[in-house]
């Protein structure tokens, strides 16, 4: 058999030739309910049991790890590892509205997925989530991190490890929370990432693809691996972490402004392609919090001399200086977030900071400012029979 490559064919195409593609190895499964599941290559000599049957976002989730599996295999060191996913229990499904399939009045516990959780504003809003009663499934980088996470809520809070920069790590991960909650995921929130200061000038070429990299295609990635849950299940929230930098270019934050614009734009046009799958989308333009973001994960490029006395160079020494002076504090940004998340009619865009209040007024002036200079020339370009 000529095996397609997941690239060129489509999924279904991918499963069937699954048995082929693994060769002389399979995947064992094990489920069992009030337990952990585990999820593991085992050798073809291994007996195990068989994988039960699945049905509609079960497969799907089936499907997800079959394919995060493939993936595995394209690296450079498989098979010599046995890598191992532990997936928590699933948790018990809530009562729905049949006509709807969205939570009842009476019970509005919502199911989050959250990237970027091991601290800042993703960690207060999985605390003021799991707080109110709802599940949190928060992304992690590393193993440690697992259980500091899961302490916050035993049974509630859930931790898995995600790369955003790694398509067969959101595949896994994605398909590891869903299945933590019941195969639905009522909120995503896209907020891991991080920060480039420097000029364009200064930014080489390794430092701009790394930007957007995360901050981009990351946020692109994971929220397409979530779609096909929320389309199944006819309703969701999408929350994307951008910042002031993305709604006007600060000289000096360029490159980082420049992949939070972006994302910006993208959420604005996937708002318009989800609404009729009941999905809503928010973006959020984040202020100066006051985090570990400047002092953790905001990287430097290499200074240029020449930059040194222009508003690029000074902005290193403003963002330098933040920390622990930053005026928005994250606990009460979940909590705005909350808001927005248990509102009937979420704000496409939800500002977050006075600072960031006055940024964004500051340039829409400007912007009006030039339209209303410029209007004669910009209405002067059609074609006399046009009007």
């Amino acid at each position: 058999m000529t095996l397609v490559p997941l690239e060129q064919g489509n999924a279904v195409e991918f499963l069937l030739q699954l048995p082929d593609l693994l060769g002389k190895r399979r995947l064992g499964h094990r489920h069992a309910r009030g337990r952990a599941t585990e999820v593991q290559f085992v050798g073809h000599r291994q007996k195990g049991p068989q994988a039960p049957q699945v049905h509609g976002v079960d497969l799907v989730l089936e499907a997800a790890l079959m394919i995060a599996a493939y993936h595995r295999m394209r690296d450079s060191d498989w098979p010599r590892r046995a890598p191992r996913t532990i997936l928590p229990a699933r948790a018990p499904r809530r009562p729905h509205d049949q006509a709807t399939d969205m939570p009842t009045q009476a019970h509005n516990r919502r199911n989050w997925l959250i990237t970027g959780v091991s601290s800042g504003l993703g960690r207060a809003l999985a605390e003021a989530a799991l707080a109110q009663g709802d599940l949190v499934v928060g992304t992690v980088r590393k193993p440690e991190q697992i259980a500091e996470i899961e302490r916050l809520a035993p049974g509630r809070a859930l931790a898995v490890i995600l790369d955003v920069t790694s398509s067969a790590s959101i595949i896994e991960g994605v398909a590891a929370a869903a299945n933590a909650l019941g195969g639905r995921i009522d909120v995503l929130v896209n907020n891991a990432g991080w920060g480039l200061v420097g000029a364009v000038e200064e930014t080489t070429d390794d430092e701009a693809h790394a930007v957007f990299e995360t901050n981009f295609f990351g946020q692109l990635n994971v929220t397409r691996a979530v779609l096909p849950i929320m389309r199944t299940q006819k309703f969701g929230h999408i929350l994307a972490a951008s910042a002031v930098g993305g709604f006007t270019g600060f000289p000096g934050l360029s490159v980082y402004s420049a992949a939070k614009a972006a994302v910006d734009v993208m959420n604005e046009a996937l708002a318009g392609e989800v609404a009729p799958f009941g999905i809503k989308v928010t973006v959020l333009t984040l202020g100066i919090f006051r985090t570990r973001f400047a002092a953790g994960s905001l990287k430097k490029t290499a200074p240029m001399d020449v930059y040194a006395q222009t508003p690029a160079g000074e902005f290193r020494g403003f963002i330098g200086g933040l920390t622990g002076k930053q005026p928005n504090d994250p606990v009460r940004g979940a909590q705005a977030i909350l808001r927005v998340v248990a509102s009937e009619a979420p704000p496409l865009h939800l500002i977050l900071g006075q600072d960031a209040l006055g940024v964004v007024r500051k340039k829409l002036d400007s912007v009006q400012a030039d339209v209303t200079a410029w209007e004669a020339a910009s209405a002067s370009t059609a074609f006399p029979d046009a009007a």
